[in-house]
């Protein structure tokens, strides 16, 4: 009788092998330590484990000139449609972030529907407008039922509190104070959300062709920035900021080159 093979032959150890490797970054930790300083974790260092961190023709963030931009030859409104739904304020690690667990809002971009799966914010801001870097910068990701990416980015300045992020307010500190006690990686639940205080996301607007901002920095990703800037007050940022560890609460990647690319601008 033939002996059986190793355990560690088997198709389901190998899957347990991957598992690690495996991992949607829209809605997951990446599966190695990383950090937005410098050493061994830092940016300069992600492209040693996903080669296209370092090796990507379209990565994110970028700086945008808008005297550099493309004028778009047609108009095309972001047509947007955002419903209430259930939600939960997350701690991602390395962001604060608002995930849904229904299929409630979408963008169609040149035709395609893509389905907001979440928003999640970074400060400083990410993308910078004629190399100014802004405090606040909010991402609403998409995806296509290919899979394909798109992401809706808001840059805020300082000024009158942001009514958005005034409604999560005593959800943020219930987060803080859930971290201070040691709580892992806590989710907070935010009932039926209405996302009306995220305003009309329309109006003037860049695009470009990008990738996610944290690794594995997946490509491509199509990147459409809000010209119009909002307002946030310094205390809701130091909110946002307040459950995350002192690694991440500036958690800005640098920008990166543009390689050729084209930064169209819609008005």
């Amino acid at each position: 009788m033939a002996s059986k093979p190793p355990f560690f032959f088997s198709p389901f150890f190998l899957i347990l092998l991957l598992l690690p490797l495996i991992v949607d970054a829209i809605s997951a930790t990446p599966p190695f330590n990383f950090s937005y300083g410098g050493g061994k974790e830092g940016p300069d260092e992600w492209g040693r484990t996903y080669k296209t961190c370092s090796h990507g023709k379209f990565q994110s963030p970028i700086n945008i000139m808008t005297n550099q931009t493309l004028p778009a030859k047609s108009n095309h409104p972001i047509f947007t449609i955002y419903r209430p739904a259930f939600a939960y304020l997350v701690d991602n690690g390395y962001n604060i972030g608002v995930k849904y667990n229904s299929e409630h809002a979408e963008v169609k971009i040149d035709g395609k529907i893509y389905i907001m799966k979440l928003m999640h914010w970074h400060s400083p801001s990410e993308h910078r407008i004629n190399g100014i870097q802004y405090p606040l910068e909010l991402h609403i990701v998409h995806e296509a039922a290919d899979h394909s990416r798109a992401v809706v980015s808001i840059l805020y300045k300082y000024g009158a509190p942001d009514p958005f992020i005034a409604s999560l307010n005593p959800k943020l500190a219930k987060m803080h104070t859930m971290v201070r006690k040691g709580g892992g990686s806590p989710q907070v639940s935010l009932g039926m959300l209405n996302t009306k205080f995220l305003g009309n996301i329309s109006g003037n607007y860049y695009r470009y062709m990008g990738s996610l901002t944290t690794p594995p920095c997946t490509e491509p990703v199509i990147w459409t920035l809000l010209s119009k800037l909002r307002s946030v007050s310094k205390k809701q940022v130091l909110a946002i900021r307040s459950p995350l560890t002192s690694r991440f609460r500036h958690n800005c990647r640098p920008i990166q080159a543009l390689n050729g690319r084209t930064v169209k601008e819609y008005v």
